[in-house]
Parts: C-alpha cells; sequence; structure tokens
C-alpha cells in the first residue's frame, strides 16, 4: 500500500477524515473506496513521511500505516503519531511474521497489527473493529482492591494513578474483568476483542495480554489479575 513519493510538502488533507491509509497504490484507493460505502470518510497520503504533518488539522481517529515496502519510514510515522495524537487509533500492516518488530511496535504503542496474508476486506473489518472500539459507550465503572476500570473515560488507575494503556490493551482488560473468575478461551477472548469476523491472531493477543500485565506489575499491581490458564485461555482473578 505504501508507496514512494517525490513529494517535498506534506499535501492538505482538511475537513472531516475519519480514517488516513497512509501510502498510494491501487489497494489504498480500493480500500478507500470500501470505507466511502460502510459510510467511512477516508483519504490516501501517498508518502508516509509526510502523514504526521498532513493530518495536523483534521485529527482523523485512525491511521493504517503498511510496513510492506517502507518499514523504517512506518516506524518513525507511528513513533511521531502517538506522540502527538495519544487518542489516535494506528493499525500497521506487515509483510511477514516478526516477532521482534511486534513487540517493538506494541512498545511505541501501535494499537494493532495485521500480518499477511489478508485482503483489502480483512484490513476493512480490522477498521471497522478498531472504530467501534474507540467510540463504544459503555455503562459503567469497574472498581476492584486496587485497580479501577473507567468504561466510560477508557481509563485504567491503581491507587488512583492513571496508568497507560493502548485501545487495545482495554479492551482485553475489560473483556476479561467483565466476569473474574471465569476462564476465556483464546479464540473467544480474541473474538470479543477483534470481533467475530475480523481476522485475529492469537499469538498477536498473547503479545498484547504480555505487555498489559508487564504495565500492571511495573505500576505495582501484585499479584497481575491477568493469569494463564495452560491449554485455554485467560481469565481475571483479583
Amino acid at each position: 500500500m505504501l508507496g514512494k513519493s517525490k513529494m517535498t510538502t506534506p499535501p492538505a488533507v482538511t475537513g472531516h477524515v475519519t480514517v488516513v491509509l497512509g501510502g498510494g497504490g491501487a489497494q489504498a484507493h480500493y480500500l478507500r473506496q470500501l470505507l466511502a460505502m460502510d459510510g467511512v470518510s477516508a483519504v490516501v497520503v501517498e508518502n508516509t513521511a509526510l502523514i504526521a504533518r498532513s493530518v495536523q488539522g483534521a485529527r482523523p481517529r485512525l491511521v493504517v500505516l503498511d510496513a510492506r515496502t517502507s518499514p523504517s519510514g512506518c516506524r518513525t510515522c507511528y513513533q511521531t503519531l502517538r506522540r502527538q495524537f495519544p487518542t489516535l487509533q494506528i493499525l500497521v500492516l506487515l509483510p511477514v511474521r516478526n516477532e521482534a518488530q511486534i513487540a517493538a511496535m506494541l512498545d511505541d504503542g501501535v494499537d494493532d497489527c495485521l500480518v499477511a496474508p489478508f485482503t483489502p476486506h480483512d484490513v476493512l473489518i480490522r477498521i471497522q473493529v478498531l472504530l467501534h472500539r474507540a467510540h463504544q459507550q459503555a455503562p459503567a465503572r469497574r472498581e476492584f482492591a486496587r485497580l479501577s476500570i473507567d468504561l466510560d473515560a477508557w481509563q485504567v488507575r491503581i491507587d488512583g494513578t492513571l496508568l497507560h494503556v493502548t485501545a487495545l490493551e482495554f479492551a482485553i482488560l475489560s473483556a476479561l474483568s467483565r466476569e473474574p473468575e471465569l476462564v476465556i478461551a483464546r479464540e473467544h477472548l480474541a473474538s470479543m476483542v477483534w470481533g467475530e469476523e475480523a481476522v485475529s491472531d492469537a499469538r498477536l493477543l498473547d503479545a498484547h495480554i504480555c505487555r498489559l500485565r508487564k504495565k500492571l506489575l511495573a505500576a505495582g499491581l501484585h499479584p497481575c489479575p491477568l493469569q494463564t490458564v495452560r491449554g485455554v485461555g485467560y481469565v481475571f482473578r483479583e
């Protein structure tokens, strides 16, 4: 999706834009058409390096970056986007599975990634899930001994201190804490997080949970309430 561009100045992206597709080519424009048919406004920015400056005025809800043709430029882009737009949803498309690369992206605040092979429709479904998650209204706040989960504000606090989590990490924590002590199979948890029709990735789910655990432990939440049930899935225990 990402293509090299000769542009030296960022294109103007104005008006209401929900999704920015980082890159050019037929796939990006086809995906933009699919989004338009679904009622989602989208724009294609061909030069990945210029995305952050391009969307300053538009403030989109989600950016899709394709790392299949420009991995280094992609990383610089999502690092810049995360610093400038803390609540922005970031989806990265990967050419092959690379555990170290995925780990680095999660540490840098990428919300989700999709590993090839996939179709434009697979990307569309993942975008729909991310947008729905970002604006889903939940009814209450969940209070535990030291952990507080605000489902309206999408905030996690430990002993009253705000803990930074990505949107996908919040979705995982929300899904598992819905019914404490209930063991949830990995496949079912993946569908709760990404949606029934989304292309889910169990190993990617494991990586997100691993990072969420590290954040909870680093914030002083011992023992971590997210526990693994070998051969089955995960459970939330206070």
